[in-house]
């Protein structure tokens, strides 16, 4: 059985319907990402054969295909990969990972041919065949299917199936011309299971990945937050995805203001501020201990109140700030620098 071709065509892509965005943690937004898609089949030994696939940012890469920095090759199986480079047209380039360096990006994946069935295929009639066995669970009816005759390859549609004294008989509605004795292959729409994990990697405090799957066959958005896609691949027709992803840039929140300290305790500090107007996740407080080069955040995770008590502050000179956060992570810029002098 051979299963599922899947072509990639890499160009930009302007203008992006329904994202999913993610913001994880604070970091540059050019640092690595990855994000896996599968798409798997039915496999004829048992279980299912999955081709994996790597969508990504790696900075270090060139646009579309780098051969020292992408697979070039392919175990063997049911399923294999490739798509044409744009520098070298006509030829088909193995690769399992399509990266880039900038954004927007868009992937075009698309998805040809089916499942070449295992015979042997009996010619019955005009409309119909059999084959061994209980095979009703790939018959279905109004499934597209390609067969090869006497006459040379047809399509059409399965209407009916059924099965009895071991075999299943399978009746077929042709789009033009008919079965004869030359049956000799018979390929079905094959049910694909796609398959993704969403990347891990940081983006920045105040950028997002925005990311998109759509069906461009059906013209219908892909739910990438469901983590999987099933869908009959046609024998007619490749099927066509649209991924895509880009950056969306966050208007940092209004920064804390008025940061002051209404008392300093012999090994601890309260702080507060003056809340900041709009909606907010809450705040973020760093502290530069004595001697240190920079600051550090005190809170783990964001505090709600425009107040805080440091309580591990042996005595010593420390320095404070607070920045305001939203529900994704997007800092505002610090409120003013405090300088606290603890037991002294």
């Amino acid at each position: 059985m051979k299963l599922t071709t899947i072509k990639r065509v890499l160009r930009i892509l302007l203008f992006l319907p329904l994202p999913f965005t993610l913001y994880p943690s604070p970091s540059a937004l050019s640092a690595d990402w990855q994000m896996g898609i599968t798409f798997s089949v039915a496999d004829p030994i048992g279980g299912r054969a999955v081709q994996p696939l790597t969508a990504g940012m790696r900075v270090t890469a060139l646009d579309g295909f780098d051969s020292t920095l992408d697979a070039i090759a392919f175990g063997g199986g049911t399923l294999s990969a490739y798509f044409y480079h744009p520098s070298d047209p006509g030829h088909e380039h193995l690769a399992r990972d399509f990266r880039f360096s900038s954004y927007p990006k868009q992937w075009d994946i698309y998805v040809s041919g089916s499942g070449d069935q295992a015979g042997p295929f009996t010619y019955v009639s005009p409309t119909q065949f059999s084959v061994p066995g209980d095979q009703l669970a790939l018959y279905q009816a109004n499934r597209r299917l390609k067969v090869v005759v006497g006459a040379g390859t047809l399509y059409g549609t399965i209407t009916s199936a059924a099965f009895a004294a071991g075999e299943t008989a399978v009746t077929v509605s042709l789009d033009s011309g008919s079965l004869d004795a030359g049956l000799s292959a018979v390929s079905v729409d094959a049910e694909v299971a796609m398959g993704w994990t969403l990347p891990q990697t940081a983006m920045g405090a105040c950028l997002g990945l925005a990311l998109t799957m759509t069906d461009v066959t059906t013209g219908l958005p892909v739910n990438l937050l469901l983590g999987s896609y099933t869908y009959l691949n046609s024998v007619s027709g490749p099927r066509h995805f649209q991924f895509t992803a880009s950056q969306v840039v966050e208007t940092p929140p209004q920064q804390p203001g008025n940061l002051f300290s209404p008392r300093v305790g012999t090994t601890s500090v309260l702080l507060a501020w003056t809340k900041a107007v709009g909606t907010v996740a809450g705040y973020h407080v760093y502290r530069k201990a004595p001697g240190a080069a920079g600051y550090t955040r005190r809170t783990v995770a964001p505090v709600t109140t425009p107040k805080y008590i440091d309580t591990d502050a042996p005595p010593g000179t420390y320095s404070y700030l607070v920045t305001t956060t939203s529900s994704t992570g997007c800092e505002s810029s610090p409120s003013n620098e405090l300088v606290v002098k603890v037991g002294q």
